[in-house]
């Protein structure tokens, strides 16, 4: 069986100083079975691993990764948020072909950008059986001041994907027997006058009970366990985490034993940085944090769903394990619906950390408004945070970029209508 295969070109390509080079890979898709729960599924891997392997490249370098299908269906490769041909990006029928059963293609595109990316089928439901991996895409010359580690986080089914999506299709509640949060009557009534109000301002809007996620998972993974450790490399001090939430469909509230984490990129791009307690990541989110290392302790970074039915544990160091604080489940019978579209409880997806620029301060309102800050005296400090630390983010009011991104104020505009 081919594994994933390295091979840096042996014709080194010069512009100047700047040294550039032809990266290529081999990877197979292919089944494998897993037990992450104890019984034995199917799955499908990269390279026969979940997560697929870190793809690395530098800026200016052309990336080579030829994928051949060992599956008996057809597959496909999306580059996600990476500038490229649109020949390349792997959307399979819209702009590249799907690769067939026993076939194999090769994407080949140059290296324009930097940040933490990922890869993923676009094909059916593969992407909830294993098919996605980490993207690294390094600045030219850059001078790395401490280890870099990628952290992965997915949410995993022992159904088959096409049986959760027809019970989803079939019942708004069949997941919600399986975590217990099913709002019968009985439930509404003892969670006082509240809860009674917002289920009757629902049947008004006929709106279903509140819920935060859809599918009842069996476990959330991170790089492929519901449990991992890494060992940074002796001596350091600290560490940047490339974190990626390659999950089909779920929210982590993400928060780190060892204290706040220093935000540095978001979704590829660099931002001023800034320190958070806990941070949400939603789904096909990426973000670069730092965060400090333990002498002689090993740290947990947890990452909780937020609908609480449970959560993955990445520790970082050797020794005793240094566990982060637990997340309580939300109260879903004092959640509306009405307060969901006011406040915006949930984020929007962030195509791009400059969105949110110098000289308009934020996103357009998509995402929560409740961002918390620990004022000083407060019990907060008292457990080691600090005055100017998000006590929870999740949204991007709080990012900036490193440079203005408001568009020229001098260009034309030209509007463009668009009849559905």
């Amino acid at each position: 069986m081919r594994t994933c295969l390295l091979v840096l070109s042996l014709s080194m390509l010069f512009s100047g100083n700047v040294l550039s080079a032809v990266v290529s890979y081999e990877l197979e898709i292919n089944s494998k079975t897993i037990n992450v729960t104890g019984e034995s599924v199917e799955a499908l891997a990269v390279a026969g691993q979940i997560p697929a392997p870190t793809l690395s490249a530098t800026v200016g370098d052309t990336l080579r990764a030829t994928f051949h299908n060992r599956l008996d269906e057809a597959t496909s490769v999306h580059w996600h948020g990476i500038l490229l041909p649109n020949d390349q990006d792997g959307v399979p029928v819209l702009n590249t072909a799907p690769i067939p059963p026993g076939g194999s293609f090769t994407f080949e595109f140059p290296i324009l950008h930097a940040g933490t990316y990922w890869y993923h089928s676009h094909t059916d439901l593969q992407i909830q059986r294993g098919v996605y991996g980490a993207l690294v895409f390094h600045e030219a010359e850059a001078e790395r001041s401490m280890p870099e580690e990628v952290v992965v986080f997915s949410d995993w089914t022992n159904e088959a994907p096409g049986a959760v999506l027809a019970n989803l299709k079939k019942d708004d509640d069949y997941y919600a027997f399986k975590k217990d949060s099913v709002q019968s009557w009985d439930r509404v009534i003892a969670s006082g006058s509240q809860a009674i109000s917002n289920r009757l301002q629902s049947n008004l809007q006929r709106m279903p009970p509140m819920d935060l996620a859809d599918v009842g998972y069996d476990a959330f993974l991170v790089n492929g366990a519901r449990t991992n450790r890494i060992v940074p490399e002796a001596g350091s001090e600290s560490v940047k985490l490339r974190l990626v939430n390659g999950s089909t469909s779920s929210y982590y509230d993400i928060e780190y034993a060892g204290g706040p984490m220093t935000i540095v990129a978001a979704d590829g791009l660099d931002v001023e940085p800034i320190r958070v307690q806990r941070l949400r990541i939603s789904t096909a989110e990426t973000y670069d944090v730092l965060v400090p290392l333990p002498a002689s302790q090993a740290f947990e970074l947890r990452a909780t769903s937020i609908d609480g039915s449970g959560h993955s544990s990445l520790y970082l160091g050797e020794g005793e394990p240094q566990a982060a604080p637990t997340i309580p489940p939300p109260n879903l019978f004092l959640a509306s619906h009405a307060g969901m579209e006011m406040q915006g409880s949930m984020p929007g997806m962030m195509h791009s950390a400059a969105e949110s620029s110098h000289d308009h301060g934020g996103h357009d309102g998509h995402g929560q408004s409740a961002h918390e800050t620990f004022p000083v005296g407060t019990p907060g400090e008292m457990h080691g945070e600090r005055p100017g630390v998000i006590a929870h983010m999740t949204d991007y009011r709080h990012l900036r970029a490193l440079e203005s991104s408001a568009l020229p104020a001098d260009r034309p505009w030209r509007e463009l209508p668009v009849t559905l």
